[in-house]
């Protein structure tokens, strides 16, 4: 049963996949599947992720702090993942939302920091 939805990025994406090799509390032919299933997101993860946890963490905290109300989760959460050095990288982030050039000029800037 689904409890809840909440945007990860790659690095939470990590975190969350060791937990469950971890806890698997499952018969053993389960808990074998899970952890290989956890240890090929843990591969994937650190091969695509740009930033550690704590960098991750910052970004998100400057991000908000803009106080760009458009910024949703989702797109908090691409913006750590992805991390856009340009205009046009920010816009394929925000396909739905109609950011203008100063909220994407500010986004570049605290994203800039971590590049």
């Amino acid at each position: 049963m689904i409890k809840n939805i909440t945007p990860l990025n790659l690095v939470e994406v990590r975190e969350f996949a060791v937990d469950i090799g971890k806890e698997s509390k499952k018969g053993k032919e389960e808990a074998e599947e899970d952890s290989s299933n956890a240890k090929k997101i843990v591969q994937f993860a650190k091969k695509f992720s740009k930033l550690k946890k704590e960098e991750a963490e910052k970004l998100k905290k400057e991000v908000n702090a803009l106080g760009i109300l458009k910024i949703k989760p989702i797109y908090l959460e691409k913006v750590v993942e992805i991390l856009p050095k340009d205009a046009d990288d920010v816009r394929k982030i925000f396909t739905d939302v109609n950011l203008d050039q100063n909220e994407i000029s500010q986004i570049i800037e605290v994203v800039k920091k971590y590049i």
